[in-house]
């Protein structure tokens, strides 16, 4: 992780894509910004911004909020790997955050209190995928948080030691890694490539025999697990706010399920009419809205 490259720009007005797919497979996306404002009546929903012009036609994926006006990105601008980038929304800037040599990484995410960004990487021998540990200042080529596992897939943090994997093997499981004891402890199979963190929560899918997939809330401290709504067939990315509302992608529409009514659905937006009719990713930050189309 030896390059730095910043650049100004105005922002242009985020599949079951694994990173375990070999490079030649990255398909065109695109991210939009949605800005929301909530009130009891109703939610309005600004026009949606372009995020990714400064890498048009090319793949970029995978946002996640560091804060609320700061996002890491996975992008492969100029070269045949994937790389990490961190959008600034208030700056309108860009900062390419990796570009190690032979080595593509994904799946960006903040380290609670650490410091650090933690990313997927595909090693050097096409094949093997880690989990790494990088010092946001990029003081040094960071660390391999558990060698032992070779088939990550995406992650998530719970805590500033335990972290949420999701493996890649033939059921796609879900493990609990400790990055102090390095012990690896099972949740569960049959899941979704999606993880979120919130409120004390992990939020996951689960594939039924339908082939539906169902979103699961597992307790880290109970160890308890409660199944929440199901998602509509090929679908199984969401998003979950502060309340406990759910949020999730519908071809071109944004659906929400409401915490205390786990089996209504409604439309949040319909961004279709702006030529956005393949949501397969979904972030947020309070009013903030990030969207990954693939077109």
């Amino acid at each position: 992780m030896t390059k730095q490259k910043v650049c100004n720009l105005w922002l242009v007005l985020v599949m079951l894509l694994a990173p375990f797919i070999t490079h030649a497979q990255w398909p065109v996306s695109e991210v939009y910004l949605c800005q929301v404002k909530w009130n009891q009546k109703n939610v309005l929903v600004n026009n949606p911004v372009l995020l990714s012009g400064f890498n048009k036609n090319g793949y970029n994926n995978q946002p996640h909020f560091i804060s609320y006006h700061e996002v890491f990105l996975t992008t492969n601008t100029d070269s045949f790997y994937t790389d990490i980038f961190q959008l600034n929304l208030e700056k309108k800037e860009f900062f390419q955050m990796t570009k190690t040599d032979k080595i593509s990484e994904f799946s960006a995410n903040l380290v609670p209190s650490l410091n650090a960004f933690s990313v997927v990487r595909i090693e050097k021998d096409g094949k093997t995928q880690t989990l790494w540990q990088y010092p946001l200042d990029r003081s040094n080529y960071g660390k391999n948080l558990f060698p032992q596992l070779t088939n990550v897939g995406y992650h998530t943090w719970l805590s500033p030691a335990e972290v949420a994997i999701f493996l890649v093997d033939s059921t796609f499981s879900l493990v609990i890694g400790d990055t102090k004891s390095g012990n690896i402890r099972n949740i569960s199979q049959q899941i979704g490539r999606c993880l979120k963190s919130k409120n004390g929560f992990l939020y996951y899918s689960e594939k039924e025999p339908s082939g539906l997939h169902r979103i699961k809330k597992y307790d880290p401290l109970e160890q308890t697990i409660v199944s929440l709504t199901l998602l509509p067939e090929k679908t199984e990315d969401f998003e979950i706010l502060v309340n406990g509302n759910i949020l999730y992608a519908d071809i071109g529409k944004v659906m929400m399920v409401l915490a205390e009514r786990p089996n209504s659905h409604q439309i949040l937006m319909d961004l279709s009419p702006y030529g956005i009719q393949h949501i397969t990713r979904i972030v947020s930050e309070r009013d903030r809205i990030i969207l990954v189309n693939q077109p």
